[in-house]
């Protein structure tokens, strides 16, 4: 009885016709065929055949050429067969011998191990004239793959070769391949080159929403995508920080979350095309090397967040197409490269949070056109580049905390439109270098936290409108307005909210109602200024103002 080696080995029809699927190099470790007590003379002869490992499937065909063969089954392993049944062929597993005559229903062997106790595992597998759907190469040792007639392979199932280090090559798909599974190729650091997936992949299986299919595969330098399928498969090149080029699917309308997130090296301009709709959350994310402009074509409707944060790289302008309606939280988030002027596309409703906080780079204008409703938190935080004149257009309605904390660069005045009702916490802190007068219009309700902390440029008298009902903690704190009118009566005015306004010379309460609550030190570190109140109020103010009673006064 020929063991099962042996006879893969002496089955000479085998021998021709082999395509690598990852391409081998001549291996010449004679000490793997040895262990298995093989001659010299076949160790030389067929050195770059097949040799079986631990837990790995191995297929090959029974040509009419072999008469009466029994193989058995490895030792802590089994032996399946194949066998043709009204025109189908079945797969029987067999734990016991496997017969087979010359003309034999039985047309194929496949072999597999668990054993694990092997001295000098073997690190290469020959797969013939089958599919891989039931595959599974987990090993660290498995260095070479070869198949006959890829044109027969049409599925890499889950995890195929996942784990596989030793794996070396390049990877070339079969051209009728339909299916890659989840964590297929993950972890085979070892295999390089160019990724060209073929056209004819409509499914690619996830775990969670996610495909990781090369997760940790840090050799592949570049990367062909030939359809939608491949362009939307979230994760698909993530954390291939050897990647430096991806040609993208011209005709492609999805670009999958994640898709490239943390390729790194990738140091070309970003050319998207122009068939795309959607750019998928983090899509880009951490692709550090990105260089020249970025332009979002006009087929975009949506940049999902994160998108493109990290992206330092960029060196060069910013242009949003106008058919995008959405900008995702954190979409350009420390993008710190872009230059020039940025221009919001009048499709856009919402600004997300973090969308372009720390964009730094920015050197020019920001155009918010009249679309949006909603500058949501930290939108622009920390973009210290902008300069100008900043005019938020009549239709948003809520500013949102921090929306352009620290934006120092602005040099004109600052325009809120009647439409806001809400300015948020720590709004417009700290930007200095807002000229002019601050007017609040009659639509605004609540002042947060510190919305105008630090904007020491405003100058001149500041306004409260009858319509704001709270003014929030330190809101006006160091800007240098020279009085101050407040014409309603406030629910809250809460602690230090026009501390250190340094040239406040008076401040003019026209409410016969005093606000409900006062903080402390409403003015602190302040010289002490006249409080003008109604005169039939006046002891109700001293009663809220209980730290400055002295300067209250009626008229």
């Amino acid at each position: 009885m020929k063991k099962l080696y042996e006879l893969l080995l002496a089955n000479k029809s085998l021998e021709a016709g082999f395509e690598a699927f990852i391409a081998p190099e001549l291996f010449t470790n004679h000490e793997d065929f040895a262990s298995f007590g093989l001659s010299v003379d076949l160790v030389e002869k067929y050195k770059n055949l097949v040799r079986f490992r631990p837990n790995i499937k191995c297929v090959f065909e029974v040509t009419n050429d072999i008469n009466d063969v029994q193989i058995a089954p490895f030792a802590a392993g089994t032996c399946l067969y194949g066998e043709t049944i009204g025109g189908v062929e079945v797969v029987v597993q067999s734990l016991n011998i496997v017969p087979f005559t010359k003309n034999s229903t039985k047309r194929w062997v496949a072999a597999y191990t668990n054993a694990t106790s092997y001295t000098a595992p073997p690190v290469a597998v020959w797969i013939y004239g089958i599919d891989l759907t039931s595959i599974y190469c987990r090993s660290p040792r498995l260095k070479y793959v070869f198949m006959k007639d890829l044109s027969t392979i049409k599925d890499l199932p889950y995890s195929a070769f996942d784990g596989c280090s030793s794996l070396t090559g390049n990877v070339t798909f079969p051209n009728n391949l339909l299916s890659i599974g989840y964590r297929a190729f993950a972890g085979c650091s070892s295999i390089y080159g160019e990724l060209n997936f073929p056209a004819t992949i409509n499914s690619i299986s996830s775990a969670d929403g996610w495909y990781l299919i090369f997760q940790g595969c840090v050799g592949i330098t570049s990367a062909v995508i030939n359809n939608d399928t491949v362009q939307s498969a979230a994760g698909l090149l993530s954390g291939l920080t050897g990647l430096q080029s991806v040609q993208f699917f011209d005709g492609g309308t999805l670009i999958g979350d994640s898709f490239m997130n943390g390729c790194l090296n990738v140091k070309t301009p970003l050319t998207i095309p122009n068939s795309v709709t959607s750019i998928g959350s983090s899509a880009f994310n951490g692709c550090t090397g990105f260089t020249g402009s970025l332009t979002i074509p006009n087929s975009v409707t949506t940049i999902g967040g994160r998108a493109f944060q990290d992206c330092t790289g960029f060196d060069g302008s910013l242009t949003i197409s106008n058919s995008v309606t959405t900008i995702g939280g954190r979409a350009f988030q420390d993008c710190t490269g872009f230059t020039g002027a940025l221009t919001i596309p009048n499709s856009v409703t919402s600004i997300d949070s973090f969308a372009f906080s720390g964009c730094s780079g920015f050197d020019g204008s920001l155009t918010i056109p009249n679309s949006v409703t909603t500058i949501d938190n930290n939108a622009f935080y920390g973009c210290t580049g902008f300069t100008g004149a900043l005019t938020i257009p009549n239709s948003v309605t809520t500013i949102g905390g921090s929306a352009f904390y620290g934006c120092t660069g602005f040099d004109g005045a600052l325009t809120i439109p009647n439409s806001v009702t809400t300015i948020g916490s720590s709004a417009f802190q700290r930007c200095t270098g807002f000229t002019g007068a601050l007017t609040i219009p009659n639509s605004v309700t609540t002042i947060g936290i510190g919305a105008f902390y630090g904007c020491s440029g405003f100058t001149g008298a500041l306004t409260i409108p009858n319509s704001v009902t709270t003014i929030g903690r330190d809101a006006f704190n160091s800007i240098n307005i020279t009085s101050l009118t407040v014409k309603g009566t406030l629910l809250e005015l809460a602690s230090g909210a026009f501390s250190r306004c340094k040239f406040l010379i008076s401040a003019t309460f026209e409410s016969v109602t005093p606000p409900n609550t006062v903080g402390s030190e409403v003015f602190r570190h302040l010289d002490a200024f006249p409080i003008y109140v109604p005169a039939s109020s006046v002891d109700d103010y001293k009663e809220k103002f209980t730290e400055y009673v002295n300067q209250i006064t009626g008229q």
